[in-house]
């Protein structure tokens, strides 16, 4: 218990240096934290941490080290040829399991730190966001996918620069740590669209309706889609398969997507990447709530832009005046607290 006090800690140190605007000390606490954080990455527990033990086992036995490598080579943990090649090349240095997750998560936070410089405008309460949401999942768990995720999300500064081919390059480069980075490709010309506040409550209604009634329609569609990118674990394993619109993420996520929404003339002129960022966590919410059945497949897909809400939730303090603003930080310390408990007691209290 005593991690889940130390973040409630770490929720209301970020709310006084976040009211009382001390840069230096922002920078330097988000940067000391988030060195932290990639230290407790690599040197986690192996035993504790869900795939952990097969990364391990990956490393040991079927990486080569980069001499050896070639596009042939085959690993039963993954198929990413860029996460083989970069695991050959730590292999090459070192067999030392702890240096490299520790590498891996070096490299992963040095691309979520230039996401937080660009796209978080109060990076330690966006910091809390993400240790709450995603630092277990992703930075414990499922490495590859936090890596891509880390690197998939500058393609949003691309879109807003109007820059395709950046786009495009980013993207890719994510797809080789991971190959449902591809999803994102689309979004380029969706983001063209001129969407609304009406269009968004349009979009969530209708996703709502594809989940309840015509699920069973795309069933074989999606599982064809997975066979080919060699993701049927995704969608026909027994835990593929999720609690449908049962899922009080879907309406956490339509919440937080309804109120960014709606406060947009408070919120647009202070955040210069709003309208992508809006768009891109409807993407998401859409993703999670049509493949709602599908448990892996939604959460892996929708959590690549729900990552966003590291710039959303803070966002909200624009909301409240200097009287006021003590009630957000209240309301948000509390909203990050119960989800990191959660996240935190669904991994480590059933695993002791």
């Amino acid at each position: 218990m005593l991690i889940i006090y130390l973040f409630i800690l770490f929720c209301i140190y970020s709310s006084l240096a976040t009211e009382y605007k001390n840069q230096l000390l922002i920078k330097c606490s988000f940067l000391a934290v988030c060195a932290i954080l990639t230290i407790a990455a690599g040197l986690r527990d192996e035993e504790l941490w869900g795939d952990t033990l097969k990364y391990i086992d990956a490393y040991k036995f079927d990486i080569p080290t980069f001499n050896n490598f070639n596009l042939s080579v085959e690993v039963d943990a993954y198929s990413e040829k860029g996460f083989i090649l970069l695991s050959s090349i730590i292999k090459s240095f070192t067999s030392n399991v702890k240096i490299y997750f520790l590498v891996i998560s070096v490299l992963t936070f040095v691309f979520l730190i230039i996401d937080f410089r660009k796209f978080s405008m109060f990076p330690l309460l966006g910091l809390c966001v993400y240790i709450s949401r995603f630092y277990i999942g992703r930075n414990l768990i499922q490495i590859r996918a936090g890596l891509a995720i880390a690197i998939v999300m500058l393609c949003i500064y691309y879109v807003h620069k109007k820059q395709l081919i950046k786009y495009l390059l980013v993207i890719l480069i994510a797809s080789i740590f991971h190959t449902s980075m591809l999803i994102i490709i689309p979004f380029y010309w969706i983001n063209k669209l001129k969407i609304n506040k009406i269009h968004v409550v349009v979009c969530l209604l209708v996703a709502f309706f594809v989940a309840a009634f015509l699920t069973p329609y795309l069933r074989l569609y999606i599982t064809d889609i997975a066979v080919d990118m060699n993701y049927t674990n995704y969608v026909d394993s027994y835990k593929a398969y999720g609690v449908g619109l049962s899922n009080p993420m879907i309406y956490y996520q339509s919440a937080l997507l309804l109120l960014f929404t709606f406060y947009q003339t408070k919120i647009q002129d202070k955040f210069e990447y709003y309208i992508e960022v809006r768009n891109a966590y409807l993407y998401s919410t859409i993703f999670l709530i049509v493949l709602s059945q599908w448990a892996i497949a939604s959460g892996r897909l929708s959590t690549i832009f729900a990552t966003f809400e590291i710039a959303i939730i803070p966002s909200f303090l624009c909301l409240f005046n200097h009287h006021f603003r003590w009630f957000a930080y209240l309301m948000i310390s509390l909203c990050v607290s119960m989800i990191f408990y959660m996240n935190y007691s669904s991994h480590v209290f059933n695993n002791l």
